[in-house]
């Protein structure tokens, strides 16, 4: 088994880490999955983060498909109901790619589900306008998922109604 070796600076009593030391905004911009998977591991790594369209770097790590990076940061707890510049959620982003796990794991992590994008939608909307946009060309495989995601959305959330 590999060992990690973590170096430690000492500067007037503050502790870094090398991978606190790292510009986490260079790893997602250059997509360095492994470098960013390694930041995830240090217990002292900041996790904050925003692009220019305010998306976390959960919201970055679903619309990228790096879904072993956003379910190790729903892990770590770091903010799950943050909405970018449109209004959107890390739920909205799931939602919209369709990944059934994701949105469990969100809800089970006690996302807000009645959170809404700045058209007025929230996610099981988003779900229910996939489904019924005949413009949306679906195969079945897909069709399903968003049923199920719209369906599951529906049942653990009690006040939500689509009209």
């Amino acid at each position: 088994m590999k060992k990690q070796v973590c170096f430690f600076i000492v500067l007037f009593g503050f502790k870094f880490t090398f991978s606190s030391l790292v510009n986490l905004d260079v790893l997602v911009k250059q997509e360095n999955v492994k470098a960013i998977e390694k930041i995830l591991d240090d217990p002292l790594a900041k996790l904050s983060y925003q692009d220019s369209d305010g998306n976390s770097l959960l919201m970055v790590s679903i619309h990228n498909k790096w879904f072993n990076i956003a379910q190790s940061l729903i892990d770590k707890k770091i903010e799950i109901n943050h909405q970018n510049r449109l209004g959107d959620t890390a739920l909205s982003f799931a939602v919209l790619d369709g990944n059934l796990d994701l949105v469990k794991k969100l809800i089970d992590a006690g996302v807000d589900q009645q959170k809404e994008n700045n058209l007025g939608r929230k996610a099981v909307t988003l779900a229910a306008i996939l489904l019924r946009d005949e413009r949306i060309n679906l195969d079945q495989n897909k069709k399903q998922k968003y049923q199920e995601i719209h369906d599951l959305l529906k049942e653990s959330s009690c006040s939500c109604v689509i009209a």
